[in-house]
């Protein structure tokens, strides 16, 4: 669930609990007083609707249908309002809370959608109301000057969720990429890996491969060439990583000279290749610093399904080669 999806799902709450005591207090108790069971009894419908709806989002998380239900039951009673004028011709004051719902619940494009429903729905009950067939109790003028008012408070939440939502987006995007090198961070690829190995504890059909790599000799370009250099050369070798992978394969650097990547449907002999061309370029890249990368390549689910394990063994695949090459060297 991403951040959005995350506020949503509380705002889903908070007013499915605010719209059923709102009916119950302010709707369906006063109609009783009043007399007007009818009423009192068409709006109880609904708020049992609203509860259900509630359980049903609890038990099976489906926000897309929970929400379309809460957005429908709001057009029913704004229709019934509008057309029965609530408590003391109140009731066509609740419209203006649907364009801030529609928002919060749903995307621009969805929140356009609900509003042209209710919209629709509103000159369906004035065409009825002038052919005869319903008495509704608000007239034309007054009506006017609700869509007016309507309009205004939907065009503010539309600024108001546009700024909103691209101000989350940035927030998001600093949470989980690499200011450095514009890779993804350590936290993102953790709960990416932790995703992936809890769905293949359901269904293990798939495999799949994480890269550990270790550049070698980085720090001695970091104590003759100062870190501006090693901040320079950090950001080409993950540009050369970067390209050497997939889009869709998960690219991070996970602190100092440390790369994971997390490759997606693919096996450790094919993995192989792809990183021994990415530390060829590097080495061609950096033959003036003597740079090169050793790494370590984990099979999923093979080697493990263990988070903490995978990266264990990753780490200690990788040292192995770093200590090989060291002999090779010596």
């Amino acid at each position: 669930m991403n951040i959005t999806e995350h506020y949503r799902e509380r705002v889903f709450y908070v007013f499915s609990v605010i719209g059923i005591v709102s009916t119950l207090v302010f709707g369906i108790l006063l109609y009783i007083i009043q007399g007007k069971y009818g009423y009192a009894v068409f709006e109880l419908l609904l708020v049992v609707a609203a509860f259900f709806n509630v359980l049903y989002y609890r038990k099976t998380k489906n926000y897309d249908l929970a929400s379309k239900v809460v957005l429908s039951l709001m057009v029913i009673i704004l229709s019934f309002l509008i057309t029965t004028g609530g408590y003391r011709g109140t009731g066509i004051m609740w419209v203006y809370t649907y364009p801030l719902l529609t928002f919060f619940l749903r995307d621009r494009k969805g929140a356009f959608l609900w509003n042209t429903l209710l919209g629709l729905a509103v000159v369906s009950l004035i065409l009825l109301e002038f052919s005869g067939h319903l008495e509704v109790y608000y007239d034309v003028d007054q009506l006017r000057q609700a869509a007016g008012s309507y309009t205004a408070v939907f065009l503010l939440t539309f600024f108001y969720n546009k700024i909103l939502e691209e101000a989350l987006h940035r927030l998001h995007e600093r949470s989980i990429v690499d200011s450095l090198t514009g890779l993804y961070n350590r936290a993102f690829f953790i709960e990416s890996l932790s995703k992936l190995t809890e769905r293949l504890k359901r269904e293990a059909i798939s495999a799949h491969c994480i890269v550990y790599l270790d550049l070698d000799r980085f720090k001695s370009v970091n104590d003759t060439y100062g870190h501006e250099v090693g901040d320079l050369v950090l950001q080409k070798v993950a540009k050369i990583i970067r390209a050497g992978f997939r889009r869709s394969d998960i690219v991070s650097r996970i602190g100092g000279d440390e790369f994971i990547v997390l490759a997606y449907d693919s096996r450790s002999e094919d993995i192989k290749k792809k990183v021994d061309k990415v530390v060829m370029k590097i080495e061609e890249a950096f033959k003036e610093y003597g740079l090169s990368a050793s790494y370590g390549i984990v099979d999923i689910p093979k080697d493990s399904l263990d988070v903490k394990e995978i990266l264990k063994l990753a780490d200690e695949r990788m040292y192995k080669m770093k200590l090989s090459k060291r002999k090779s060297a010596s």
